[in-house]
Parts: C-alpha cells; sequence; structure tokens
C-alpha cells in the first residue's frame, strides 16, 4: 500500500513525533505538492492524539503492538489521500482524523465510509475484506459502533478511539488471513 509512512504500532509509538511529522512533509514535498502550516500544524496534532490513543489501545490490546500503521494513504484509481489506515490482522481500520470541533461527526464518518469503499473497490488485497470507517475528532455529538455492520463504522472522540478499535476486532477479526502493508 503507497503511503507516506509505514510501520508497525510498536515502532509508529517509539517514533519521535517531530521526526514522523518531518517524513510526512518531505514525502509530500516528493510527490510534487506544497505543504501548508495548516497542514503540518494538523499532522503534528494528529500524531501526537493518535501515538497517545493507539498507546491506550495497546494496554487492552497487547498483540496489537505488531499491525501495521499508515499514514497518508493514496487510494489508488481516486487518489483520494487517507488519514491513517490501520491493519489489524485481517480486519483494516480506515481512520479520518479530524482535528478541532468545527467538522460534524456524520461528515467526517461519511468521508471514512467513502474511503473504506474506495479502498475495497481500487485496491486488490483489500477485496473481501472487512474496511471499518473510523472518524476520530472533538465532535459535539458522536454516531457510535453499530456492531450489527462494520461498513457502518463510527465517529468518536478521542477518549472512545481505542474501546471502539477493540469492540470491532472482537467483533469482526480473526476470520481470515491477515492483510499485509505491502
Amino acid at each position: 500500500m503507497p503511503a507516506l509512512y509505514i510501520a508497525s504500532l510498536r515502532d509508529f509509538l517509539n517514533t519521535n513525533p517531530e521526526q514522523l511529522l518531518g517524513r510526512l512533509t518531505s514525502g509530500l514535498a516528493q510527490e510534487g505538492f506544497d505543504t501548508t502550516k495548516l497542514t503540518t500544524d494538523s499532522w503534528q496534532r494528529e500524531i501526537t492524539e493518535l501515538q497517545e490513543a493507539f498507546g491506550h489501545l495497546l494496554d487492552e490490546l497487547p498483540s496489537a503492538t505488531r499491525w501495521p500503521i499508515l499514514f497518508e494513504y493514496v487510494l489508488p484509481i481516486v487518489g483520494q489521500r487517507v488519514d491513517c489506515v490501520l491493519l489489524a490482522d485481517d480486519l483494516i481500520f480506515v481512520i479520518e482524523y479530524k482535528g478541532g470541533s468545527s467538522t460534524s461527526a456524520r461528515a467526517a464518518l461519511q468521508q471514512a465510509q467513502e474511503y473504506a469503499l474506495n479502498l475495497l473497490d481500487f485496491h486488490e488485497a483489500s477485496r473481501r475484506r472487512s474496511a471499518i470507517p473510523v472518524a476520530v475528532g472533538a465532535f459535539r455529538t458522536t454516531v457510535p459502533l453499530d456492531v450489527a455492520s462494520e461498513h457502518q463504522g463510527a465517529a468518536v472522540r478521542l477518549g472512545e478511539f481505542p474501546d471502539t478499535i477493540v469492540r470491532s476486532h472482537q467483533q469482526w477479526g480473526g476470520k481470515g488471513t491477515p492483510i499485509e502493508a505491502s
């Protein structure tokens, strides 16, 4: 999977946020895109907050240390850029991070759902897998995980994010072969 950053969760948690920010910024520049202050500020907040959230995830689910995490993954054919993809054994979490509180939970979740559908449609290794869309942000209202359908996903606050991953993994994980980050 083409992304600006790929690592295991363990390595992500041990990566200096400033170094990761530098990798994302230089990776975007190598692709011919300018990086704005708004983008770098958003990435900086995203890295810090997701490192904290994934640290809590590992407290609940230590086996997740080996799961690959991808930042700024480019969806084949459509060219959309997904904030974060987490490959949790045989599950794919498509994570849309929203800093601040201006975005509605529903709109952020719809964006994550679109990315998840496009990933399943246009990425061969993702077909016949479960891609779970999750929007993470400081939402005034949230959209809870609907355990009846993994395709619905959830729009949650940062503190609810680790539990959402754990519950999803318990509900739908372990039914197929793990997906590779390559």
